[in-house]
């Protein structure tokens, strides 16, 4: 296996590996920003930017990210932890480039605008409702909040008065 690690002076991290038997590559740019990183009247924004990168960029709409990779058999995704955020992508080895232009521009090129925010908002607020009424979430985040520090309990999705 070929494996590629690479950190940028902003701080990302791009990770590569390169399955020799699969003929696949999976690639990620890992964010060392998450939840534990965030002051509380603005927790979960770590989260709330990772479902926000893929509703567009400066050259892709939302449709223009996710069809070329799925296309081809491929998955791009994100998700946000305590002390991380990462974007990643698994495309067959002849789509490697595209894969890896596509999630550079995720990362670099945000699209902000106010429709799509506001939709997205809704969308995380239903995430944390479906948390809150799931016993073993409610179980899970209450023992992570009591045993760890206020920063590192702090819940990923953020609070509804947050969002």
């Amino acid at each position: 296996m070929n494996n590629h690690y690479i950190e940028l002076p902003n701080g990302a991290v791009i990770i590569g590996e390169r399955k020799e038997e699969t003929r696949t590559v999976s690639m990620a740019f890992a964010m060392k920003v998450g939840s534990a990183d965030e002051e509380d009247s603005i927790s979960g924004v770590s989260h709330f930017i990772e479902h926000a990168l893929f509703k567009g960029t400066l050259r892709r709409n939302a449709f223009e990210i996710k069809e070329p990779i799925e296309r081809i058999g491929g998955s791009l995704n994100a998700y946000t932890g305590r002390v991380s955020t990462v974007y990643y992508a698994k495309v067959p080895d002849t789509y490697a480039s595209e894969a890896l232009e596509i999630l550079f521009d995720l990362i670099t090129s945000p699209r902000f605008d106010e429709a799509s925010l506001e939709l997205e908002r809704g969308v995380i607020l239903e995430e944390i409702a479906s948390a809150e009424d799931d016993p073993y979430d409610r179980i899970y985040d209450m023992t992570i909040e009591k045993v760890w520090d206020r920063d590192f309990g702090r819940p990923i999705l953020g609070y509804q008065d947050t969002v």
